[in-house]
């Protein structure tokens, strides 16, 4: 039995500094079986070139230069010439280990599985966040020298190892449904055919969550999950990308609104919304590992999930008394509160 195909789909954007490190990671892979599809979306830096040398060394891999229509286009491209039988993920600036591909296949054969899910290592560079680059900022002008960076490094997974049916992946998600672990693309391996059968793919109009909004269409029409307990993807944390820098207060309240709508919609489909409502709600109020919600994006999503309950339930019985049957006595002027 020959070993199935398997397409990786990289939309490149000026990533020449880790652009290297990540095919190098790719290329390496245990599992031979690949298709390399790297697409570059109209990169202003050294990313073509680096992809082409890559590309002289390896042919498993397809380079594709298109002009800049952001990564959901590009991943629909991707998409668009993908021959394998399952389709994987992966972004430019992150790590993948040797083995990973390997084991994700592994299990998707075993169990006959439409999706594989993985832990992932969540790398932190020291200089990724606000604190730490105001640090490295003050020391440089104080003539002191900085100090070596530190880097974070966490494992997240949310799914016991094991064999999931849709219903119980689906109500396991919404334990933590803001997580990457659910809502990314890169730590999951898709069977190329339900793709391709039911036409998914990633909406261009959409620029937060669009890996969630894919998963949610593939969730509706996969069968077998499988969960598997060994992390093999390096998430690098770039704080100059665009959840980062680009998503502002009201944009955030307005797509955590939409995908409100979206798990409502595709939970109601699948006859578990009744039964899971309260935890689609905690949606609204639920970030992502390295999400850390401000005082003010927490009144402005109160005041989202206020507007989605006048939209979609009935108002609660006034709080005032009920009416008394007026008396004969003339009627008085309301008394002042005792507290003013």
């Amino acid at each position: 039995m020959t070993n199935p195909l398997v397409s990786i789909i990289v939309p490149v954007y000026n990533a020449q500094k880790g652009l290297s490190r990540c095919l190098e990671s790719i290329c390496s892979q245990t599992y031979q079986e690949l298709e390399i599809i790297v697409l570059n979306d109209g990169s202003t830096d050294d990313s073509l070139a680096i992809c082409e040398q890559f590309r002289a060394k390896d042919p498993r891999l397809v380079v594709v230069d298109k002009e800049n229509e952001g990564v959901s286009r590009t991943r629909n491209a991707g998409l668009a010439l993908a021959q394998g039988d399952y389709i994987q993920f992966a972004d430019s600036d992150d790590v993948l280990d040797p083995d990973y591909t390997q084991n994700l296949v592994q299990a998707a054969l075993q169990h006959s599985a439409d999706l594989v899910i993985a832990p992932y290592w969540m790398v932190i560079p020291s200089n990724s966040s606000k604190t730490g680059h105001a640090l490295e900022t003050l020391q440089e002008s104080l003539g002191i020298e900085p100090e070596a960076p530190k880097t974070e490094v966490h494992k997240y997974g949310f799914l016991p190892q094991g064999v999931y049916s849709r219903e119980d992946y689906a109500r396991r998600l919404m334990q933590q449904p803001a997580s990457f672990y659910y809502g990314v693309l890169w730590n999951k391996l898709y069977r190329r055919e339900i793709i391709a059968e039911n036409q998914l793919g990633f909406a261009p109009d959409v620029h937060w969550a669009e890996d969630l909004l894919f998963n949610m269409g593939y969730l509706e029409h996969a069968e077998v999950f499988v969960s598997i307990p060994d992390a093999g993807y390096h998430y690098i944390q770039n704080p100059k990308s665009i959840c980062h820098t680009q998503i502002d207060l009201r944009g955030i309240v307005e797509n955590k609104t939409q995908v409100f709508q979206l798990f409502k919609e595709v939970y109601t489909r699948l006859g578990l919304y009744e039964e899971l409502q309260p935890q689609i709600y905690k949606f609204l109020f639920a970030f992502s590992e390295s999400g850390v919600p401000s005082d003010s994006l927490q009144g402005a999503l109160l005041d989202a999930v206020s507007r989605l309950n006048d939209a979609s339930v009935q108002p609660e019985p006034s709080r005032k008394k009920p009416r008394r049957k007026p008396k004969k006595h003339a009627r008085r002027k309301k008394p002042r509160d005792k507290t003013e």
